[in-house]
This record gives C-alpha cells, sequence and structure tokens, in this order.
C-alpha cells in the first residue's frame, strides 16, 4: 500500500470517530474505515500516537463535553448522556480523572488547556521523523505452515495492563516447568509468543508455547501459524528494547515500507539472546 493512501486511511478513521462522537463508537467499526482488521489497525493507531485507540475516544468525548460545558447552559445531566455515560456518578469521576476537578467547578473555571484534540495523522509523522529511533535488523522469510502448544493468557491493552501480564505469565510458566510435560513432542527449543485478535473491549489472548507434532492435553490450547511471508525483526536486549521494536514496526515501518499485513498472527520467537518478532506480510 502506498503511504499517502496508508495516511488518508488513518486519517479517514479518524474523521469517523469526530463524525459520530455524539454516538456509541465500536472500535470495530473504527477499523473498517481503515479497510484494517481491528488488531492491526490498534497497532498501528496506538504506537503512532501514544494512545490506545478506546482511551482517544474517551478522551474526544470528554474534551466535547467539556466544550458544551463552556458554550451552552445544557444541564451537566444532559451533557453526560450525551457523551455515553449512563449516570451523572461515572460522568464525574471520568471527567474528574481527565480535567483534576468536577463538572460544575469547570464550567465556573474554564480552561481549554486540558482539551484533547483532534488527532493529525500528518503532523505525528512530522513529529515522528525528528525522533531518533533504534532500527531493529529484518530480514523477510518464507515459512511452513506449524501447530504451536501452549498455555493463553487473556490481557488487555487498557492501562498498559499487558506490560506486565506478559513478562510475569512468561515468568511463572517457566519457573513451574509447565512446559516439561511437552518435551517429547517439542520439534524445535524455540519458545513462540503469538498475539491472537483483540475484541472491542481492548483484550485479547497471548499463547506461550512450543512447536509440536500431536501433544493431546485439554489443559494446552493449539494454534496453527499458517504458511506464507514474514517480516522478521531481531531484537537484542530486554523488555525496553522490545517494546521500541514494536513501536517502530507499527509506528513507522509498516507506512514507510508500503507494504501489507497478511491474515495470521504476529508472534515473536524466544531464544537465550534474542527476541525475533515475526508479521505476516501479503506478497505484492
Amino acid at each position: 500500500m502506498k503511504r499517502d493512501e496508508y495516511l488518508n486511511r488513518l486519517q479517514k478513521a479518524i474523521n469517523f470517530i469526530e463524525k459520530n462522537i455524539d454516538e456509541e463508537i465500536k472500535l470495530s467499526d473504527v477499523s473498517k474505515e481503515a479497510f484494517s482488521s481491528l488488531s492491526h489497525f490498534h497497532r498501528i493507531f496506538s504506537f503512532m500516537t501514544g494512545i490506545s485507540l478506546k482511551e482517544y475516544i474517551r478522551k474526544r468525548k470528554l474534551s466535547i463535553a467539556a466544550e458544551k460545558l463552556l458554550l451552552k447552559k445544557t444541564k451537566i445531566i444532559d451533557i453526560a448522556f450525551e457523551a455515553g455515560y449512563h449516570t451523572p456518578e461515572s460522568f464525574q469521576r471520568a471527567f474528574k480523572e481527565m480535567f483534576l476537578c468536577n463538572p460544575s467547578y469547570f464550567r465556573k473555571n474554564p480552561s481549554r488547556k486540558k482539551l484533547f484534540p483532534v488527532l493529525k495523522i500528518e503532523e505525528i509523522i512530522k513529529k515522528q521523523k525528528n525522533k531518533t529511533i533504534e532500527i531493529p535488523k529484518l530480514s523477510y522469510v518464507l515459512l511452513n505452515s506449524s501447530k504451536i502448544y501452549g498455555l493463553e493468557l487473556k490481557t488487555s491493552l487498557k492501562n498498559n495492563k499487558l506490560k506486565k501480564d506478559i513478562p510475569n505469565f512468561y515468568k511463572k510458566c517457566l519457573k513451574n516447568n509447565n512446559f516439561n510435560i511437552m518435551i517429547p513432542y517439542i520439534k524445535s527449543n524455540y519458545l513462540y509468543g503469538l498475539y491472537k485478535d483483540m475484541t472491542d473491549e481492548e483484550d485479547f489472548i497471548y499463547l506461550l508455547g512450543y512447536e509440536c507434532s500431536e501433544f493431546l492435553n485439554l489443559d494446552y490450547k493449539i494454534q496453527i501459524l499458517p504458511k506464507g511471508k514474514y517480516a522478521c525483526f531481531e531484537v537484542i536486549g530486554g523488555t525496553k528494547k522490545l517494546a521500541n521494536a514494536w513501536k517502530y514496526i507499527y509506528g513507522i515501518w509498516f507506512i514507510e515500507s508500503e507494504q501489507e499485513r497478511d491474515k495470521g498472527f504476529d508472534f515473536e520467537i524466544y531464544s537465550e539472546n534474542k527476541t525475533e518478532i515475526f508479521i505476516p506480510l501479503k506478497n505484492i
């Protein structure tokens, strides 16, 4: 996909949010505006902007509500309902979390400094070009289909929950020797971490396991990785460098490379001194 088309699709999705800001907005509907799966669009959006899609919508709704408080004499309870809050209490809590004061105080002491603006993709791209980013080593590989057996973790992008959940889950599984039962069936010593599709609530499943021959145990899940072309990014270092690599891939590389993501799963392969990130690509 050409760079300009990619950016236009992203801006179209943001414009869709703004057009429907007074309605209930499903994340999957936003991603459709960008002609993308929810998981892919969310990664692009969050790594480019530094904020999750759901959090952006929340901040925009509250900013619109704050503007209504300043410009209209509408009752606060009516503004709360228009912003999608079903009770005055839930609206007040959310409003205070963002603006550090309740709505009635804000109306009497107006300030636009904390209003969250509509994002402009081109402006974000310009800012990113001025940042120094470590670029991971890239190669393109063709992989055969494989069966990964492992244990699943349900986690979420809310409040960056996954940043704690996944490392803790990884350590717990290894400490408890959860994969010893699989040893006779393991085809290679590479440990896989798969990121499965995300829901509208920003929840998703992470699977940690090994490629195995037939292994039957109800406590372990199976996921088939499809055959195809993958971009492989090599990361030397700890979790911080790994996080920066993901940010580069979805915040810059996808847009600048003009590659298109294929169906399938993003996954990591962990070895002693490095992590490899694999992204499924279309043959173009």
